[in-house]
């Protein structure tokens, strides 16, 4: 939990990083920063691969503006339209819809499968499923909250493979 007294302003993965600030020119103060860090560490920011969006209030809603960030070299960062979104640690992260991972189900059972499939024995496939698989899965679903329906049907998917997995020969 993030109190009021505390901010934060950057969630990084290994080359993934996005940057968080309440007004447009901490923002681009934050992105000269960025970028002088990672200039100092060899490594360099692509404009064509970032993207930005500034969320404004209304009197009673918001809209997405443009906040016109650019790099120190003047390369423009593209602006993000709320219908828009961009790739994010495996999932797709928009201004309107925040964090969202797409065939959630359809992966886990083709994860499940795959697992089932290798050539280990009963128990390390219920452990590996239980262990790794399920986490990784539960994981995802706690930073993007996707709908009770996808819940359910993800619930009903680990179901039916332990089933299958104890009355199978």
């Amino acid at each position: 939990m993030i109190v009021e007294s505390h901010s934060l302003s950057a969630l990084a993965f290994s080359d993934d990083l996005i940057l968080l600030e309440t007004t447009k020119d901490k923002a681009q103060n934050l992105l000269y920063h960025t970028e002088s860090y990672l200039n100092n560490l060899g490594m360099s920011n692509a404009s064509d691969k970032c993207a930005s969006f500034e969320i404004r209030r209304t009197k009673d809603s918001w809209y997405i503006a443009n906040p016109d960030l650019c790099l120190s070299n003047s390369d423009k960062i593209p602006n993000s339209a709320a219908h828009s979104s961009l790739c994010y640690l495996g999932g797709r992260i928009s201004p309107w819809y925040g964090l969202r991972y797409n065939g959630l189900v359809a992966h886990l059972e083709t994860t499940l499968e795959r697992c089932w499939s290798t050539q280990l024995k009963p128990h390390q496939k219920l452990s590996l499923t239980t262990t790794h698989l399920i986490p990784h899965f539960l994981h995802k679903s706690v930073l993007a909250i996707p709908p009770i329906t996808t819940i359910r049907a993800m619930d009903q998917t680990i179901r039916n493979h332990v089933k299958w997995f104890y009355t199978s020969p």
